[in-house]
């Protein structure tokens, strides 16, 4: 680690990267386009990296995002599929866990805390993009801005505090902060 400087997190065969979460432990995690134009998430453990692409039928995917991680290690992420639709996933030493809102037409997962409470945004049959929050148990949907065309959610703190963006009816994006209050 370089004290007080930047430094380049990016996999060998990446054309392009981008660092997308760290945790308590240094940890860092990303995505990177390679010589092939293909997406795909990597995990780098003090210069070490590790790939993470979701597998379909035996094959990966056409793209694979990695969104942020928690400090048990605990990773989000999106994949698009060979229809062109995204999907949200968890990923842990375990494997992966798949995240789809029932009935919409894309889901994704944007970002998770320590208490396993992760958040992201979908879109319904009408083309509307919505946020959420979720734990292992239960998700809390919609969750959107009030008056807001659209609603995305980014990152959710240890305390509840969601932090994403929205989209008002003449199209601006506003930065917004969402409270948590009660259980899921």
């Amino acid at each position: 680690m370089i004290n007080g400087g930047p430094v380049t997190i990016s996999p060998a065969e990446a054309v392009n990267s981008a660092a997308t979460g760290i945790n308590a432990q240094d940890q860092i995690v990303g995505t990177y386009t390679d010589g092939n134009l293909v997406v795909h998430g990597f995990l780098d453990i003090s210069g070490s990296f590790s790939f993470i692409d979701v597998p379909q039928g035996g094959r990966r995917v056409p793209s694979t995002s990695i969104t942020g991680l928690n400090d048990q290690g605990r990773i989000t992420g999106n994949y698009l599929d060979n229809q062109n639709r995204f999907h949200g996933f968890l990923f842990n030493v375990n494997g992966f866990s798949y995240v789809d809102i029932p009935g919409t037409t894309d889901t994704h997962v944007n970002g998770i805390n320590n208490l396993n409470q992760f958040v992201g945004s979908y879109t319904d049959t009408h083309g509307s993009v919505h946020s959420y929050v979720c734990d292992s148990n239960s998700c809390r949907l919609p969750l959107d801005y009030p008056g807001a065309a659209s609603t995305v959610f980014k990152a959710i703190n240890d305390s509840g505090q969601i932090v994403g963006s929205y989209t008002d009816t003449s199209g601006a994006l506003h930065g917004l902060r969402y409270s948590l209050t009660g259980s899921l």
